[in-house]
Order: C-alpha cells, then structure tokens, then sequence
C-alpha cells in the first residue's frame, strides 16, 4: 500500500498524540482535595507535598496525574468526591478533618490518604496502629498542645488579659478544652467564636473590634478558616492585633505566631510517603496513622514590626524559625 504525502504526514502526527494519550490514561491518578479561595492558589504546603512525590520518583503528567481540586465550602466535596471517584483515581489525599471525611462518604474502597485532627474519635479509623478500612493518613497536632499556644502569647504580652478564639466546629473539641482550661490557668478573658461560613467570620470580626481583645487565636482544620486564612491575617495586621495560628504555613503568609506540626514537614515526607506505599501496592487497612513528632515555634518578625510588638528575646531564642 501506498501513502499520500499529506497521509503519511497524518499518521506521524496522530501516532505519538495516541501514544501519549494512552500513556496518561496508564499513569496512576491521584486526586488532591484542598481547602483553598475561589482561584484555587496553590499552599506552599501543597508545593511541599509535591516535592515530597518529586523525591520519590513521581512526576506529574510522567510517571503520575495529579488530579489537584479545591474547595472554599463543604457543600462543594460530595460533587467534588463524586467526579474523582469517576475519574478511577488510584488514591485520594484528603487535607483536614472536613474534606477526609466526605471522601470516607464518598468511597470505602479508594485509599484515601488523610490529615485528621481525631480520625479514630470520628470513625474514620478503627485504631492508629490499624487503621483496617480504605483510610490511613496522619493525625493532627496533640489537643494537649492547644493550651501552650495560650502562654505563648503570654510571654509575648505579659498584660495580656483578654483573648479571643476563631475555631472550626469541626476540629477536635479536645483542642478547645485546652485553650479554655489554659485560659482560666492564665486567668484571661476567652471570648470564643465558631466559624462556619464566611458570613460568621465577618460577626467575628465585628465583635473584636467592639471587644477590644489582646490577642487573637485560631484553631483551624481545614475549613472556612482554612480557606480564608489570609483574610484574617490581613485584617489582624490592620487591626494590630497579634495572631496565633495552629498552621505553620501562616506565619509564612502574615501572621505573628504560631505553634504546632511543621505541616510542610507532615506533606512532604509523611504523605506523599503514604501515596508512595499505597501506589506500590500496600494496603491501607494495615498502614499505621503516623501522629507527628515534630513541632515548631515560629515568629513573623515584620510582622511584629507592623503591629508595634517587641518579641521578647527568650521566644527569641527559642522559636525555630523567624521569618523576615
């Protein structure tokens, strides 16, 4: 058989396109479910965790596709969860107490790799040691831990007298027995505000400037918070008001402090770890949940410039990072 000059010419074309097309559809899919604002921007947490499958050989759109999709409310997931699940991905990273458990919903027998404050007082694990369903992952920072965020801000305002939280109902409750227990300890004022949706935020902040507190902490998990974390950093600087967070990743973004997991630590190494052992062929039933072991005091010091706060040298010396 003869071919045309312009015939032949197709075929070089169209040839390595369908290769290269089923090559794709070869590769393991992961899915990658996010908190993030309309624009899905991508977390230097989430840059972490892809370096973290970059170390182990995984490339996207080479050796991998990443499926990477963001949600801003919980009302997304469900629709969210039901496309990827259509999608035939081979494991789904969950971030935070919201999202992994929508997947756990959505799926019982997709691995799913998650980040959960309490995941066997949720259910979604029989036991850390063995997990025995579709989930394993990391849990979060110790509840214990919540109250030391208090006298942090303690040694950094010895006349701290009045603070406020902002926390997500769905993170453990254990976290926010701490605070409290600390706040009574430390003999602070604790106005507390739980956030939903956006629309609460917003009372929040209405009610600290009406209240005037020393200190605003925040316990995220992953939820409106999460999402808008930004927002509030922003307008805790507007406001001079020093703000502690539960995310490491914060205080890169704007805010004062915060004390807990190195959470670029947890995705680089821990999760993409777990992504590695799963795509091999381990099984997620019998994958210990790993609790983190490292955790990390860091201070913003421009922005303890901009709201006119001298650190004190000992937090100094003892954080294990500032940031400049």
């Amino acid at each position: 058989m003869r071919f045309s000059t312009v015939t032949l010419a197709l075929i070089l074309l169209v040839v390595p396109a369908a290769a290269e097309a089923q090559q794709a559809q070869s590769l393991p899919r992961l899915a990658h479910v996010v908190p993030a604002p309309p624009g899905c921007k991508i977390s230097t947490v989430s840059e972490a965790f892809l370096q973290g499958l970059h170390d182990r050989g995984y490339v996207d759109g080479v050796t991998i596709t990443v499926d990477r999709r963001c949600y801003s409310t919980p009302d997304q997931l469900p629709s969210i969860f039901q496309d990827v699940i259509a999608r035939r991905v081979n494991v789904i990273v969950a971030a935070g107490n919201i999202a992994a458990e929508a997947a756990k919903r959505a799926t019982s027998t997709i691995p799913i790799v998650m980040v959960h404050t309490d995941p066997v007082g949720t259910g979604l694990v029989a036991s850390l040691a063995r997990p025995g369903g579709n989930v394993t992952g990391v849990s979060g920072t110790p509840p214990e831990l919540a109250g030391k965020r208090l006298e942090i801000l303690k040694q950094l305002n010895p006349r701290l007298s009045r603070v406020t939280l902002l926390f997500e109902p769905e993170v453990d409750p254990r976290a926010r027995d701490e605070i409290e227990t600390a706040s009574r300890a430390l003999r602070l004022t604790l106005q507390t505000s739980a956030i939903r949706t956006l629309e609460d935020l917003n009372r929040a902040f209405d009610s600290v400037a009406r209240n005037h507190p020393d200190a605003v902490v925040v316990h995220a998990g992953a939820g409106v918070i999460t999402v808008y974390r930004q927002r509030i950093i922003d307008w805790a600087k507007e406001q001079r008001l020093p703000l502690m967070f539960n995310l490491s990743q914060t205080v890169e973004e704007g805010a004062l402090v915060s004390y807990g997991a190195d959470n670029h630590d947890v995705y680089r190494r821990l999760v993409s770890g777990y992504v590695d052992k799963i795509l091999k062929g381990a099984d997620p039933a019998g994958l210990p949940v790993e609790q983190p072991t490292r955790f990390t005091l860091l201070l913003n010091l421009k922005t303890a410039k901009t709201i006119r706060l001298a650190i004190p040298q000992s937090l100094l010396q003892s954080a294990d990072r500032l940031v400049e």
